[in-house]
């Protein structure tokens, strides 16, 4: 990580260098000298275009014979002899004029206009800023550092360019043009580096090749760089002669290079398979044949022809910046435009508009030698507005063309696939969605059959839900093994001379396939590989292979229809979930009544029980000791089952959210002696010894008496029931920070941790308590728990497994004064 933050800033300080050296190029490109009046080769003369003014007595059409007594062989020679001058300086020429040869001194002018100036600088600094975004975002990748220093490279091409020889003295004359010579064949050589290594890295195979490459930039640096030396030091026409020739050498060697390059891509894009891979590719040269291209055809091979540029050098400049954005765009996010359509209508507005040239040529020369019209503007006008006319339908036709003949398709793949994805996401049933497919797939790629079929994952059977053409299978019934479903193996499967060779397919099942004429198989499936069905389709009407594009399309509509049915799936499922959710409740609500209502018969005739078990042992002297023990049976029982059945009701109201509280002031300590006394019968038939401490404090709070005599009987009732052989309680009150609070004590069989928190769960019965066969219905703690939030209290619970457990219900007091404590012990 060190080592290549390292690396990258030692990057940034060439940069640093490469750019202030750049800004210097710019200033001395700004000094540029040149003739005042404009030169073009005729008949092997350098011929003069004289501009609207002219204070040298010279005629357009006049011939340059010599500049600063050299020969001006060529506009470029003469452009070299200019850069040794400043602008405004004077310079001897000769000229052959209709009158005979004519030597002036002139005055040079300025060689580039702000425009250009403005232009390079903004050209140049797009190199530098994507050159480092690309570097900075991928900054792992080999590829991005080579296409880093290729844009530096035509950076510095720019901004050194042939400028003036003096503006820096020793600098410019020799350390601009020496990287400038560097730069012209480095950087190419590095672009057929660049087009070896993305997006595949082949170098392994074409080491020797890169070598060699390199070696021969390097061996041509040095020769321009001796022979542009030589020939500042020793100036003569053989020299300027000589270096020209070295610099065309240059160019020849870029050509080369780009022919290299563009030759790379286009056959790794011929080989390539990879989507991914592929869109790449089609950005690198769709990028390498606006730019570099364009540059060679318009700017390079008409200067080392004619020696004249085709263009001008700002639209030069405007075609490379495709350079470093398609690059960038194919390095970091490919798909950010959809290339196939960009290249599309590059072709499709290219050709339109070469014809409509040729046609507006065509017009204009028929109707000026036809009738001999001397002023053009009328017939420039009509025929533009003709063109105008015919430029849509033109357009249309050749739409057309390119779609079948370069791209053969006759669908927007972006398009098609956005409308298709908004239509199906309405769809709530299955078996129209399967309709809807079929009818849209039919129209965009016209097939003899098709077929949209639904899987059982249970018995593996496909069914047919939609169907055009496909009756002999409508009928059948086709199983697809377990085990095979369970490898979840499925992609799309098609026959093999059925589909282009570049598609990224599945070639198993091809008997199959054939016996029952299917030529393309598209699984339905969600993003979680979860198999859902099949698309499954039959020859092209126009007998055509199935393209690449058409198996990504149908690829992304399995796709997506899986998700919409997995999303229909769901919404079934959740209504199921609904439904059943609904009866329940109901269920609910008739056991909750059903409950209820027995409850309140139980509790009637267990009155009765009560009241007169309570008249009989009143009555003590006529009974026996016998009759008196069972009627205290009797009244203890009958207590217990009240206990039982109000736990019921309670929890029926609590349940159902009826359940109310009567608030009045109450002394805590007097309800908790209440309860001790009215579970004295369970106490005594169990054999438990209760052991009491009463704090005295002030114990007024306020609550429901019949609420909290209900928790407190309920804790205590837990504890006699989970006891084990130690038949001991301990009752406590205490007050702690203003609550009144009572702790229940046993030493039975205790909560395991992992239970703590589902106790208060309705009829939840821990494990232990299961395994011990220990009575009970779960509703006492939810019970307890409702009582003590609804009086704004608390619950603790301290327990270990085999050691009992310590309840401790608290309610908030009312305020007055704190007591002292007393002890008490009961044995039942």
């Amino acid at each position: 990580m060190i080592e290549a933050s390292a690396k990258l800033k030692f990057i940034l300080f060439i940069d640093a260098i490469l750019f202030l050296l750049c800004v210097a190029g710019l200033i001395s490109i700004d000094q540029k000298a040149k003739l005042p009046f404009e030169l073009s080769t005729q008949d092997s003369l350098l011929s003069i275009t004289i501009p609207d003014s002219n204070p040298y007595g010279l005629s357009t059409g006049d011939k340059l014979i010599s500049v600063d007594d050299f020969k001006a062989g060529t506009i470029e020679k003469t452009e070299f002899i200019t850069d040794r001058k400043n602008i405004g300086e004077n310079i001897l020429i000769s000229v052959q004029t209709k009158s005979g040869i004519k030597t002036l001194s002139v005055v040079l002018a300025n060689y580039y206009s702000v425009f250009y100036l403005v232009s390079t600088i903004i050209v140049a600094l797009l190199f530098f800023i994507i050159a480092l975004f690309v570097l900075f975002k991928k900054p792992e990748m080999k590829a991005a550092h080579v296409f880093h220093w290729a844009s530096i490279g035509l950076s510095a091409m720019l901004c050194l360019t042939w400028s003036n020889l003096n503006m820096f003295d020793l600098v410019s004359k020799y350390f601009f043009r020496t990287v400038l010579h560097i730069s012209y064949v480095l950087t190419p050589a590095l672009f057929v580096h660049f087009s070896l290594i993305f997006p595949s890295d082949n170098t392994y195979k074409w080491r020797k090749l890169l070598q060699i490459n390199y070696l021969i930039a390097l061996i041509l640096a040095s020769v321009s760089i001796y022979v542009f030396v030589h020939t500042l030091s020793v100036t003569s026409d053989a020299s300027l002669d000589n270096y020209l020739t070295v610099f065309n050498y240059l160019r020849i060697y870029l050509i080369i290079n780009v022919v290299l390059s563009i030759s790379v891509f286009i056959l790794a894009l011929l080989k390539e398979k990879g989507k991914v891979e592929r869109q790449q590719l089609k950005w690198l040269l769709f990028g390498f044949l606006i730019g570099p291209l364009s540059f060679v055809v318009l700017w390079v091979l008409p200067i080392l022809f004619t020696g004249k540029a085709l263009i001008a050098e700002e639209l030069v400049m405007i075609l490379v910046c495709a350079i470093p954005i398609t690059f960038a765009i194919a390095i970091i996010k490919y798909h950010l435009l959809d290339i196939d359509e960009v290249l599309n209508r590059s072709i499709v507005y290219g050709i339109v508009i070469s014809i409509l040239l040729v046609l507006y040529s065509t017009l204009i020369g028929i109707f000026v030698s036809s009738f001999h019209i001397s002023d053009q503007s009328i017939i420039s006008a009509a025929a533009a507005v003709l063109l105008a006319l015919i430029f849509q339908p033109i357009k249309t036709k050749v739409q057309i063309f390119v779609d079948k003949k370069f791209f053969r398709i006759r669908y927007n793949f972006r398009k098609e696939l956005n409308k298709f994805t908004s239509q199906i996401k309405d769809f709530n049933e299955v078996h129209s969605l399967g309709e809807y497919i079929i009818r849209e797939i039919d129209n965009l790629i016209s097939v003899e059959k098709i077929a949209f079929c639904e899987l059982d994952n249970y018995s593996g059977k496909i069914l047919i839900t939609a169907q055009n053409n496909f009756d002999q299978i409508a009928n059948k019934s086709l199983r697809i093994k377990q085990e095979t479903l369970d490898r979840k193996w499925f992609q799309v499967a098609a026959v093999k001379n059925k589909v282009e060779s570049e598609a990224n397919i599945s070639t198993i099942f091809q008997n199959t396939l054939i016996r029952w004429e299917i030529n393309l198989v598209v699984p339905i499936k969600s993003v979680k590989d979860d198999l859902y069905g099949f698309i499954i389709l039959g020859n092209k009407k126009s007998g055509l292979r199935f393209t690449t594009e058409d198996v990504d399309l149908l690829k992304d509509i399995g796709l997506n229809t899986g998700a919409t049915i997995e999303r229909i799936k769901l919404q079934e499922q959740l209504i199921r979930e609904k439904l059943a959710a609904e009866k329940l409740e109901e269920i609910n609500k008739q056991k909750s009544m059903f409950v209820s209502q027995v409850s309140h018969e139980f509790k009637t005739p267990l009155t009765s029980i009560k009241m007169f078990s309570e008249m009989l042992l009143h009555n003590e002297r006529s009974l026996s000791e016998k009759s008196k023990n069972h009627l205290e049976i009797i009244e203890g029982e009958s207590d217990r089952l009240t206990r039982l059945i109000n736990n019921v009701l309670d929890f029926s109201k609590i349940e159902k959210g009826v359940k109310d509280y009567s608030f009045r002031e109450l002394h805590f300590n007097k309800i908790v002696k209440n309860v001790i006394e009215l579970m004295h019968y369970t106490l005594k038939m169990k054999g438990f010894i209760l052991e009491s401490k009463f704090e005295e404090f002030n114990d007024q709070i306020c609550g429901d008496a019949d609420a909290i005599t209900e928790a407190v009987e309920n804790i205590v009732s837990n504890a006699i029931r989970f006891s084990n052989e130690k038949k001991e309680i301990i009752v406590s009150t205490f007050s702690n920070e203003g609550f009144a609070c009572v702790s229940v004590k046993d030493y039975g069989i205790g909560i395991d941790q992992s239970d703590i928190n589902k106790i208060f769960d309705p009829f939840f019965r821990s494990e232990n308590a299961r395994s011990k066969k220990i009575e009970g219905t779960g509703l006492g703690l939810p019970i307890v728990k409702h009582i003590v939030e609804e009086h704004k209290g608390k619950i603790l619970i301290d327990s270990l497994p085999g050691q009992g457990s310590l309840f401790t219900i608290c309610f908030p007091i009312l305020p007055n004064n704190k007591g002292d404590s007393s002890e008490e012990n009961i044995n039942y």
